[in-house]
């Protein structure tokens, strides 16, 4: 005979017990993230992507991250994702890594019913229509929403600003410093190409002023806002840091153990078409393998949470070059002088410092060889004189044992100080917020 189940059981004393048993999450308030990675259905590049910053969102306090990708069907999966995952938790943060997006305040309003919409923040790094697609994300209440003026270049600062929010830190002061540090890069690249300092040119104009932040709603939202305070602790190889490599260096650590077949980079790459140097084309031809760290492969971006990689170190792992076989290339300007590119080569960042104007990179499994002379490269760097010159520096070996470097002039002395505006900050009905001093 069964037994009667204890009347105190059903009472408040019985609430009470199960409420103090159940595990915490049944109790406290989540977050989820959804991640979107667009780039025209290239399934590499996206991949890649989703593998470096759904890492990095592994990383933070979610209960939940969903990765999507284009090439899987990633934008018509977006809407019903976002409900699905407003129904199991209290904030959702939304980050899209998109070129030029026509979202839909209708299309979302369809998507999403009323009680999922708990939209904290969503992360656009859409090139263009940025103003409808804020307006499409307030209307469905979305708290904060970060897009850009016009042609938008993420490559710094969307990892940087990833690296940063996980750790809880408020969102304008990330999202200024991400932009900032932007600008520091296209100042370099700006003094190489020789470029006069104007606001028509393409790395100080266009392109840079399109990368300006626009935030519309809460400027001082974090990934702690609604949830129960409690420590964070990313990995710390998981921090943008100019002396690890900057963005570059926090992308390796981050998707160590991906990998790609030549012929997937090659399909990649073939998108620049005949933009890409013949020496370049050469080396890719024999190309067998490409990979971070040991090149344990690859899966697609779409699906189940992705988990962060058994270890995160600090130390920045190599990207591995494999080619079916040797390759000499000549050296311009240098004659009877060519460049041996062996079966295996192996680079990783050092210091990625725009400040100072200081760039390093290991090298491994190239030579410089002319007549019986082959130096081993070793490292090559930029750096910025005194005098604002820039000189590329290489340095190696030979026989094994002797030091040999030299360095070369690559641009002009550094352009006058160019300040990056402030990102433009929007309230809630997208008018220029009155505030002081909207950084302080």
């Amino acid at each position: 005979m069964t037994q009667p189940f204890p009347r105190f059981f059903a009472g408040p004393l019985g609430l009470a017990l199960a409420l103090s048993v159940a595990p915490a999450w049944a109790q406290e308030p989540s977050a989820a993230a959804l991640l979107l990675v667009e780039n025209g259905g290239e399934a590499l590049s996206e991949d890649f992507g989703a593998a470096v910053y759904g890492c990095l969102l592994e990383a933070g306090p979610y209960a939940e991250v969903e990765v999507l990708t284009a090439h899987e069907g990633g934008e018509e999966r977006l809407g019903p994702a976002l409900a699905e995952l407003g129904a199991r938790h209290a904030a959702v943060d939304v980050f899209l890594s998109t070129h030029t997006t026509e979202r839909r305040a209708e299309e979302l309003l369809a998507a999403l019913p009323s009680p999922a919409r708990h939209i904290r923040l969503v992360y656009s790094t859409a090139c263009e229509g940025a103003q409808a697609e804020r307006a499409a994300w307030i209307a469905v209440g979305a708290r904060t929403v970060v897009t850009h003026q016009g042609t938008n270049d993420p490559l710094v600062a969307f990892p940087y600003f990833l690296s940063r929010w996980i750790r809880g830190e408020p969102l304008l002061p990330i999202v200024r410093d991400g932009y900032l540090e932007t600008s520091r890069v296209h100042l370099v690249l700006a003094s190489l190409a020789g470029s006069e300092l104007s606001f028509g040119g393409d790395l100080l104009g266009e392109s840079l002023q399109g990368s300006r932040p626009v935030v519309q709603g809460d400027p001082e939202v974090t990934v702690r806002t609604g949830l129960v305070p409690r420590p964070l602790r990313p990995p710390a190889g998981l921090r943008y840091a100019r002396g690890s490599g900057g963005s570059l260096g926090l992308a390796l650590r981050a998707a160590n153990g991906f990998s790609a077949s030549g012929a997937e980079v090659r399909g990649a790459l073939g998108l620049f078409g005949g933009l890409l140097p013949g020496p370049l084309r050469a080396i890719l031809a024999d190309l067998v393998r490409v990979s971070v760290g040991p090149g344990a492969g690859h899966t697609g971006g779409s699906g189940a949470s992705r988990t962060l990689p058994p270890r995160v170190s600090v130390t920045t792992p190599w990207l591995r070059i494999e080619r079916s076989r040797k390759v000499t290339v000549p050296l311009d300007g240098i004659p009877g002088a060519v460049l041996v590119v062996g079966t295996e080569v192996r680079l990783r960042p050092g210091s990625l410092d725009p400040e100072s104007g200081r760039f390093s990179l290991q090298v491994a499994g190239v030579w410089a060889r002319r007549g019986a002379l082959a130096v081993r490269i070793r490292r090559v760097g930029l750096r910025r004189s005194r005098a604002g010159e820039y000189r590329l520096a290489v340095a190696g070996g030979a026989l094994g044992f002797v030091p040999l470097g030299f360095s070369v002039p690559v641009g002009r002395a550094q352009p006058a100080a160019f300040s990056a505006p402030e990102p433009l900050l929007l309230d809630r009905e997208g008018l220029a917020a009155r505030l002081a001093d909207p950084i302080r």
